[in-house]
């Protein structure tokens, strides 16, 4: 051990007392996260950003979940947001929408004159928590810095609502409605020449072989935002390849894309190319979406908005309310397919519900495809057209 002089001992002694005088102090809060306490500029770094509402929690019981926390965004996906300027406050929890006062001065903040719109067809769960979320902004009286995220705080800090910067992701309404082979991800080229990847306004879906995957999004402000969540399906009793994971944390990873021709590239904030796609151009019938835009039987036909897709023996559409699926066969311009119902999303009306079961019933009654200028006829072995597809109009969802 190296002795030091007297000099050199008050000097090394005052060195780390610097140090530790110019940490920040920080403390735990009740996201479990560590915050900062909040400086000068708080206000102004609050204001002009669009911010996501995390969570909302509460030291009282609220009998919610087991960590005491209110997640706004839960009950249909949606985001739930607020934005504070110029002494306006606005937002949304996911189901309606909220606009009052604000004023802001340092570590300070009063929310006034709140209100929202009724949050009409919104369930009683959602509108209950929408509530305490909203009582929890009245409250709101100091504003805290933490990392990569503000909190606000009632006064005796009872509750606490954490605040996350909305961070877009990209555009891809340009390519919605399409379909893409996977030519690489990771920087690994893929082996399996049959892994297919088809965009539209709500999904993104992805299939290998006998095993499928379809990975919901948001699209919110014109942006992609990749949820993580996905449902999917395959033999029975199968085990879902790894891929499917490694697919899913990937798409969480792409901040942005470039197109070249029929390539499409996607990389990460430091543009480390993520995965390669290759556009699949449709052919006849398959690889396209197609409007179903009218359907009926013996003549009669009622027009539609939903689409149907034929890829590898596969159908896929949605219509009225839910979806359906099955196989079909083609060989020129005979037609064999067997569809069945899919799913139902949430409540459904009597007539939409009618209109799946009939727009089913038509598709299974195909045995023929005709081109008709622009569009495609699906008829009957009597000849009967029994539904009419056009090319499906693209659209940017709101």
């Amino acid at each position: 051990m190296v002795a030091l002089s007297p000099v050199w001992a008050r000097r090394v002694v005052c060195f780390f007392a610097m140090c530790l005088l110019a940490l920040p102090t920080a403390h735990a809060d009740p996201m479990g996260d560590t915050a900062a306490p909040a400086a000068g500029l708080s206000a102004q770094k609050l204001e002009g950003h669009l911010w996501r509402i995390d969570s909302v929690s509460f030291e009282r019981p609220m009998r919610r979940d087991r960590y005491n926390h209110i997640r706004p965004s839960v009950d249909d996906g949606s985001d739930a947001y607020i934005a504070f300027e110029n002494g306006e406050v606005s937002g949304s929890l996911g189901c309606g929408q909220f606009s009052g006062q604000y004023n802001m001065s340092d570590d300070r903040v009063e929310i006034s004159s709140l209100s929202g719109n009724h949050w009409k067809r919104c369930g009683h769960e959602f509108n209950e928590r929408a509530d305490e979320v909203i009582s929890a902004l009245r409250s709101a009286a100091r504003i805290e810095r933490g990392v990569n995220a503000f909190y606000l705080f009632d006064e005796q800090q009872t509750s606490s609502i954490r605040l996350e910067l909305f961070i877009p992701g990209f555009d891809l309404s340009e390519f919605f409605y399409s379909f893409w082979r996977l030519v690489s991800l990771e920087e690994k080229s893929i082996a399996e020449p049959n892994i297919e990847v088809r965009l539209d306004g709500q999904s993104i879906g992805v299939s290998m072989g006998a095993f499928g995957a379809e990975f919901a999004f948001r699209y919110r402000w014109k942006k992609f935002i990749a949820e993580g969540r996905f449902s999917a399906s395959g033999p029975a009793n199968g085990m879902l390849p790894p891929f499917f994971e490694t697919f899913g944390q990937a798409l969480h990873r792409i901040a942005s894309y470039s197109a070249n021709g029929d390539d499409l590239a996607a990389v990460d904030p430091s543009g480390k190319q993520i995965m390669l796609l290759r556009r699949i151009r449709p052919t006849g019938l398959e690889y396209r979406y197609w409007q179903i835009a009218a359907y009926g039987m013996d003549g009669l036909l009622n027009p539609t908005s939903g689409f149907v897709t034929f890829v590898r023996g596969e159908l896929q559409g949605r219509s009225g309310c839910g979806g359906f699926k099955g196989n079909y066969t083609l060989a020129g311009d005979s037609l064999s397919l067997h569809a069945g119902t899919l799913s139902y999303t949430g409540w459904c009306a009597v007539a939409a519900e009618n209109e799946q079961h009939l727009i089913i019933y038509a598709l299974n009654k195909a045995s023929r495809v005709k081109e008709d200028g622009g569009r495609v006829l699906l008829q009957d072995a009597q000849g009967s057209t029994n539904i009419v597809l056009v090319s499906y109009a693209q659209q940017t969802p709101h």
